[in-house]
Formats: structure tokens, sequence, C-alpha cells
């Protein structure tokens, strides 16, 4: 349960960054705005050069900046598909513990609720 909703949160975080409105059915871009530090952003950072990080914390901190100003730095850089792969890790993991349990409709229902959490849009 733990390694599927670490999963679902970092998905929920690239909606959020990549998304658009009428595909999530939400606002996109809150994390942005709440200048929240969510995985694709952490691991930009972590990797940027010095001038590309202050640009980005200038704007995740900037309350005139909007989601596509902020996802624009990280055009180019493995931020999102490094946090995509986070994610498809932690669903591996989660199905990997279901292992313990035997077949049936349970635990099907539980392996495709989790392999969703991947193809999710919304």
């Amino acid at each position: 349960g733990r390694d599927l909703g670490t999963a679902f949160q970092i998905v929920d975080d690239l909606l959020d960054l990549n998304g658009s409105e009428s595909e999530t059915g939400k606002t996109v871009g809150r994390d942005a705005d709440l200048g929240k530090l969510t995985l694709p952003l952490i691991r930009f950072l972590d990797r940027a050069r010095p001038g590309e990080r202050d640009q980005l914390i200038s704007l995740l901190t900037d309350e005139r900046s909007n989601v596509a100003q902020v996802r624009s730095p990280l055009t180019g850089s493995d931020a999102i598909e490094n946090a995509m792969e986070t994610a498809a890790s932690f669903v591996t993991s989660a199905v990997t513990h279901l292992a313990c349990l035997p077949d049936g409709d349970a635990k099907r229902a539980l392996t495709s609720a989790a392999e969703f959490v991947l193809r999710r849009t919304h």
C-alpha cells in the first residue's frame, strides 16, 4: 500500500506539472503556484547548473509565474522521465508484495489497480 501510494503521488505531481485541465479534470500547476518541491523539481535542482537552479527557484517563489514557466527549464532534462521511472519502480515493488497472496480475483484487481497508476490521466 505504501509503495502504491508513493507511486500515485509521484504521478499526481507529474500530472500537475505536465497535464492539461481538460485531461486531469482539475486545475493544474497548483504545486508550482504553492512553490512545492516535487520529485521532478528536486531532480532538476539536484542536477542543474547554478544559473538554471536560480531560474527555477525564482519561478517557484514568484507569485506571477505559471506552470508553463516552471515546466520550461525542465525541458531537455531527465527530471520528468526520472520521476516516471521512480513511480514505475514503486509500482513494481507494490506488485511484488502481492506475490504472497493466492491467485484469484482480489490479487488480479490489486495488480491491475497498481498498474493503472502509471497510465492514469486524472
